[in-house]
C-alpha cells in the first residue's frame, strides 16, 4: 500500500490513519511535502491535519516552521530551511528519519525514533528529545534523555546535555558538553539551541541558553522541551530554559529578557522562548517588543518580526489575530516585516500587517487627530456630508465594535495600502475626510495594542456644497424617440414629465405605444405618433418601449429607457442658518426638503409643512464644531447639511 501510494504520486492528506506515521499538526508560513524521491522532484504545498507515509518527506521553507506528532508517539519541530524524509519502520515500533538540511528538534515516544546520520543511524530511545542541525556538517545535541550512534568506526552514546559534530566523511570531529556538565542536583540541563547566537545569559548567574522572565499577573505554565506535563510558574521574576513553551492565560503577561531587549507576551497566547534565533516564538496573542542593544525577533505565523536594536532603540507591539494574521505597530526606531515575500521596512508611527501566507499588507501612517469634529456619524452609518468648508474632520462612533480604544484607517483608493490611520479613546475616533468618497475600517486596541481584526467598516461621503441652491419646483419635461437607441433621464426633485414619440413614423389610422418594464407593461392607443405621460407615472427603473401601427404591419426600433435619480442634486435648501452664520445658543433653521423627508437636529424633529418646508428653533452644538441638519429620505438616503459659524 505504502509503495503504491507513493508511486501513484497521491499525498496522504486523505489516506487512511493506519497508514500515517506523521501529521502536521501546525504550520506557520510555507511548508512543502514531497510523495517519493524522484529525478523529478514535486514538492507541492500541504497543510495541518495532512498525513505521512513511509517515503514521503516534508519542507520549510525560508521564515517558516513546523509542528508534527508520530503515530507512534513523539513530535518533530522543523525550523526554517529544513527538510525531512520518512525512510522506514524502526525498531520497538518507531520510525526512521532522514534530515536533509535544516534544523529541527524529534521527540522520541514510546516506540523511539531512527535518525540517519553522517556517522551511521542514532537510536533515540524513548522519551528523549534531540536537536539536530545540518548544513556541511551535522550536529546532535541531546536535550533531555539519551541517544546512540552506530557506525562503521564503533558506537557513540551521547548523554543527557551531551552534544556531537559528524563532519561530511563520518568522522566525529567534535564533543560538545560531558554528564557531569549537567551537575547531579542541578534539574534538567539547559542546552543553548543552535545558531541562537546567545553567548550568555542576561542577569549574573543565568547558564548560557536560559532566559529571565517575568510572569505578572494570572499564572502562567511552562513545558520544557521533552516535558508532557505543564507545570505552574510562580509569579514574579525566573528564569527557563531554551525551547521551553509558555501557555499565557487570558489577564496574564509574561516579560522574556534576552541579550538584545525584551518580549512582553499578553495572553490568551502560546508561545516558544529562545527557538531558532527568536526570543519569542509566537502562535498566538499580543507581543510588546523592545530592542535596546541588538536586534530582538520573534517568529510568528507567516514569517518574522525582527525590532532593529541594532540601528537604535526600537519598540513595537504585535497582535496575532484569529485569522493568524499578524498586525505590526512601531512606537520608535525602525522594525522588519520578514517573510517569503521578501522584508518590508516600518518605522515610528507605521503599521503593517502580515499574513499567515507571508503576504505584507501595506503600512499606515498614524496621522494627527483634529481636537474638535465638525459632525458625527455611527461606525457605517450611510450619509453624505454636505459641507461647503471640506475636508471634514467626522467623528466615528465605535458603538459596540470595540469596548473603548481603536484605530480608523483611511483607504487610499481602492486599497488599504498604506492607509492614513486615526486613533481614538473612549469609543470613537476623529478623522479628516475629503471631498468624495473614503473608506475606512476599525481596529480595536486592547492593553495598548491594535489588533489585526477588522472590527467594523465603513464609508464617509463628503460633498462640497452649502445647500443653498434652491430645489426646482416643476419636473422635468423630456422626449424620447422610438428610434433604437439608449436613453437615460435624470430627475432632481419630481419625477420627469415623458412624452413617447416615433419620429418619421408610416402613414397610419392610428398607433399604439407598449412600454415594458416597471411594475406592469403600459399599452396606450392614440391618433398621433406621439404620447405623452405626466410626472410619476414612471418610476425609476428601465424600460423598453416600441410603436407599432394600429394593424401591427409596422414595428419602430425597439428603444430603451432609463429614468435615474441625479445624484449631483441637492437633497435640501436651506434658507437658515446662512453660511458663516453664528451656531452658538438658540439657532434659527429653516429650508425646503424632498418629499417623504425627514428633517432632524441633533435628534430632535423639524416641523414641516405641506409644501415640505421645515423650521424650527434648536440649540447650537456642543460636542462638535459645526451645527448638523439631518435630511433623512426613504430613497434618496440621508444628508447632513453642515453650518460651522466661520465659512463652513
Amino acid at each position: 500500500m505504502f509503495a503504491g501510494a507513493a508511486a501513484g504520486g497521491v499525498g496522504c492528506g486523505s489516506c487512511g490513519s493506519s497508514d500515517r506515521i506523521a501529521e502536521l499538526v501546525a504550520l506557520s508560513g510555507t511548508v512543502e511535502r514531497e510523495d517519493a524521491p524522484s529525478p523529478d522532484t514535486n514538492w507541492q504545498g500541504t497543510s495541518t491535519g495532512d498525513g505521512f507515509v513511509i517515503g514521503e518527506a516534508v519542507r520549510t521553507k525560508a521564515q517558516s516552521s513546523a509542528r508534527l506528532t508520530f503515530t507512534s508517539g513523539g513530535a518533530l519541530r522543523m525550523q526554517p530551511s529544513t527538510a525531512i524524509r520518512f525512510r522506514s519502520r524502526g525498531q520497538r515500533g518507531g520510525w526512521r528519519v532522514a534530515m536533509d538540511m535544516g534544523e529541527a528538534e524529534l521527540e522520541a515516544g514510546a516506540g523511539g525514533l531512527q535518525l540517519e546520520t553522517l556517522l551511521g543511524i542514532a537510536t533515540v530511545e524513548p522519551g528523549t528529545t534531540v536537536r539536530v542541525n545540518r548544513d556541511r556538517n551535522m550536529r546532535i545535541e541531546v536535550v533531555v534523555g539519551s541517544a546512540t550512534i552506530e557506525g562503521n568506526g564503533g558506537r557513540e552514546r551521547i548523554e543527557q546535555g551531551q552534544g556531537i559534530v559528524v563532519d561530511v566523511g563520518g568522522a566525529v570531529i567534535e564533543r560538545t558538553g560531558t554528564a557531569a556538565d549537567a551537575g547531579t542536583d542541578a534539574g534538567p540541563p539547559r542546552v543553548a539551541p543552535v545558531d541562537a547566537g546567545i553567548e550568555a545569559g542576561v542577569d549574573a548567574g543565568l547558564v548560557a541558553g536560559t532566559y529571565a522572565i517575568d510572569v505578572r499577573g494570572r499564572a502562567s505554565r511552562a513545558r520544557s522541551t521533552g516535558e508532557s506535563r505543564w507545570r505552574t510558574l510562580t509569579l514574579g521574576a525566573g528564569e527557563v530554559g531554551a525551547g521551553t513553551r509558555l501557555s499565557v492565560p487570558s489577564g496574564g503577561s509574561v516579560e522574556v529578557r534576552g541579550v538584545e531587549g525584551t518580549a512582553t507576551v499578553q495572553g490568551a497566547a502560546e508561545i516558544v522562548v529562545g527557538q531558532g534565533g527568536a526570543l519569542v516564538d509566537a502562535s498566538t496573542g499580543r507581543v510588546a517588543v523592545n530592542a535596546t542593544s541588538g536586534d530582538v525577533r520573534v517568529v510568528v505565523p507567516g514569517g518574522s518580526i525582527v525590532a532593529r536594536g541594532s540601528d537604535g532603540v526600537a519598540t513595537a507591539d504585535l497582535a496575532i489575530g484569529r485569522d493568524h494574521s499578524t498586525r505590526v505597530e512601531v512606537r520608535a526606531g525602525t522594525v522588519d516585516i520578514r517573510s517569503d515575500s521578501g522584508t518590508s521596512h516600518l518605522g515610528a508611527g507605521e503599521t503593517g500587517t502580515l499574513r499567515a501566507g507571508g503576504e505584507v499588507e501595506g503600512t499606515e501612517q498614524i496621522a494627527e487627530a483634529p481636537s474638535r469634529a465638525d459632525v458625527s456619524l455611527g461606525l457605517g452609518e450611510p450619509g453624505t456630508i454636505h459641507d461647503v468648508g471640506a475636508p471634514t474632520a467626522v467623528r466615528i462612533r465605535f458603538g459596540s465594535s470595540c469596548p473603548s480604544d481603536g484605530v480608523v484607517e483611511l483607504a487610499r483608493g481602492r486599497t488599504f495600502t498604506r492607509p492614513l490611520a486615526y486613533r481614538g479613546t473612549g469609543g470613537a475616533a476623529i478623522i479628516v475626510a475629503p471631498a468624495g468618497s473614503t473608506r475606512y475600517r476599525l481596529r480595536c486596541v486592547e492593553g495598548g495594542n491594535t489588533s489585526s481584526d477588522v472590527a467594523g467598516t465603513g464609508t464617509v461621503r463628503v460633498a462640497r456644497d452649502s445647500g443653498v441652491q434652491p430645489l426646482p419646483r416643476g419636473a422635468p419635461r423630456t422626449t424620447v424617440d422610438a428610434d433604437g437607441r439608449r436613453y437615460t433621464v435624470l430627475y432632481q426633485n419630481l419625477l420627469p414629465e415623458l412624452t413617447f414619440r416615433w419620429p418619421r413614423a408610416p402613414g397610419a389610422g392610428g398607433y399604439v405605444l407598449r412600454v415594458e418594464g416597471g411594475r406592469q407593461p403600459v399599452e396606450q392607443r392614440s391618433s398621433g405618433s406621439s404620447v405623452s405621460f405626466p410626472t410619476g407615472r414612471f418610476d425609476e427603473g428601465t424600460y423598453r418601449f416600441t410603436f407599432a401601427t394600429a394593424d401591427g404591419a409596422t414595428r419602430s426600433a425597439p428603444t430603451t429607457l432609463t429614468i435615474d435619480f441625479d445624484n449631483a442634486a441637492p437633497a435640501a435648501y436651506v434658507r437658515q442658518p446662512a453660511p458663516g452664520a453664528p451656531v452658538s445658543g438658540t439657532v434659527h433653521v429653516e429650508g425646503i426638503a424632498l418629499e417623504g423627508a425627514n428633517v432632524s437636529v441633533d435628534g430632535h424633529a423639524l416641523n414641516m409643512d405641506a409644501q415640505h418646508r421645515f423650521s424650527g428653533d434648536v440649540a447650537g452644538p456642543t460636542d462638535e464644531a459645526c451645527l448638523a441638519i439631518r435630511i433623512a429620505h426613504p430613497q434618496r438616503g440621508v444628508h447632513y447639511y453642515l453650518r460651522c459659524g466661520g465659512g463652513g
